[in-house]
């Protein structure tokens, strides 16, 4: 089996070796006040981004959601530092049909405008880890429509948690959010063997779809 590619961020560390990774998705539901359940459901769509312009928002570091209520103990984040480079990298390289606006544009555009007062590595994303979310409110809300808003994007990816699980490795839990009203349209816990390995695995859910045929 090829070894996985490395990227330049990667390229200083040492070899991590074969990429082991999985993919577990969520769907969301309404609103509700009880705990999140356990990852159940069958995979939401992924709507099709291409050409549209999307904020690629910094992991916010944590337990993954759906592991909440059972995590013991100190939360494991060894790894999880490489994931903002990680992604931006994969996202920029393999999803290239959508329009991504990566860390580090936000952070130069919210220095230049200081007045926003947004900071978007302390997002309020708390409600995510109490309950499945279908529609986010303010502050989150307020903050991503601004961003959106002098950023010219319609959708913001947010990592609302990563960790580095035993037996697994880095799990990263994403929301992708319409910040027209604040839906969330998508949710998906994805992972990797580590943060490489994690990033492509994002990056392949959102490249282009491939068209298939049928023969008769």
């Amino acid at each position: 089996m090829d070894e996985p590619v490395m990227s330049r961020p990667a390229m200083a560390r040492r070899n991590l070796g074969h990429a082991a990774l999985i993919i577990a998705l969520i769907a969301p539901t309404a609103c509700g006040g009880g705990p999140r359940p356990p990852v159940a459901n069958a995979p939401a769509p992924m709507p099709d981004l291409s050409g549209q312009s999307v904020l690629l928002l910094p992991v916010h570091p944590g337990p993954v959601p759906a592991a909440i209520m059972t995590a013991a103990g100190d939360v494991r984040l060894d790894g999880v530092d490489e994931l903002d480079a990680e992604l931006a990298y994969w996202l920029k390289d393999r999803a290239a049909n959508v329009k991504w606006v990566m860390p580090d544009a936000i952070d130069r555009m919210l220095a230049r405008s200081p007045a926003l007062d947004i900071k978007p590595r302390s997002l309020d994303i708390a409600v995510f880890r109490h309950t499945q979310v279908k529609r986010i409110g303010d502050p989150l809300f307020g903050d991503l429509k601004r961003l959106a808003s002098v950023l010219n994007a319609r959708y913001a990816l947010v990592p609302i948690a990563a960790e580095n699980k035993p037996g697994t490795g880095i799990e990263v839990a994403f929301a992708l959010i319409d910040t027209t009203f604040g839906d969330v349209v998508w949710f998906g816990v994805l992972a990797g063997e580590n943060a490489t390995a994690a990033a492509q695995r994002t990056a392949g859910v959102f490249a282009p779809r491939r068209a298939t045929s049928s023969v008769d």
